[in-house]
């Protein structure tokens, strides 16, 4: 009989552990997670030129930049956010473009717009610039048949949780070189028919708990 007894206490004690461990495991599961990437890319761009005053390049498969003295030129783009899930958790949110041409090292600035504009805008109706978003370095690069284009990754984390935070859906940024730079910087627009080429944000989030 104390055989037994002990043989029983020893099962119990077994189970028990083996129902803690199958629940802690359940535990740890629930609390690891991993990360979700979502790529949107650019809804609406159009880009804009001094010497232009009234014309208006939002068709083009190109981006030209430049901040030579009466012949600016500007590139505005529109990236919608309705794919990213309801209380989402940002993590990282990236502005991403694959650079056609830097004629030296480039100073690129994102600034932060309105979004009262549309995509037939010119250089005459174009809205104000609010505030800066970020600036990135551009080393100076040729396309030759053959070679990778190299991407620029651009910090944007703040401005979409910023937007998201007050009920926004929509990003709305201007491309533009640093005030007095005399150089040229070529971007693949989002009618570029490579879609990878296309100007995107990728976004690094968690989806609500």
């Amino acid at each position: 009989v104390s055989t037994q007894s002990t043989g029983l206490k020893y099962f119990d004690s077994m189970n028990c552990f083996s129902l803690f461990a199958f629940f802690f495991s359940l535990f740890l599961l629930s609390s690891v997670h991993c990360s979700s990437h979502l790529n949107i890319v650019a809804s609406v761009d159009a880009n804009v030129k001094q010497n232009e005053p009234q014309a208006n390049d939002g068709n083009l498969w190109n981006i030209v930049l430049t901040s030579l003295k009466g012949q600016e030129a500007w590139n505005f783009m529109r990236f919608y956010l309705s794919s990213l899930p309801n209380g989402a958790i940002v993590k990282k949110a990236s502005l991403q473009q694959a650079v056609l041409y830097a004629s030296t090292p480039v100073t690129l600035e994102v600034w932060k717009t309105s979004s009262s504009w549309v995509e037939s805008l010119s250089w005459n109706t174009k809205p104000s610039l609010t505030d800066l978003v970020a600036t990135q370095k551009v080393s100076g690069y040729t396309h030759s048949c053959g070679s990778s284009n190299p991407t620029v990754k651009i910090d944007i984390t703040e401005l979409v949780r910023n937007t998201l935070k007050k009920g926004g859906s929509q990003v709305n940024i201007v491309l533009k070189l640093e005030e007095g730079a005399t150089e040229y910087l070529q971007f693949y627009s989002r009618h570029h028919e490579q879609e990878d080429l296309r100007p995107r944000i990728v976004i690094e989030y968690d989806r609500p708990q």
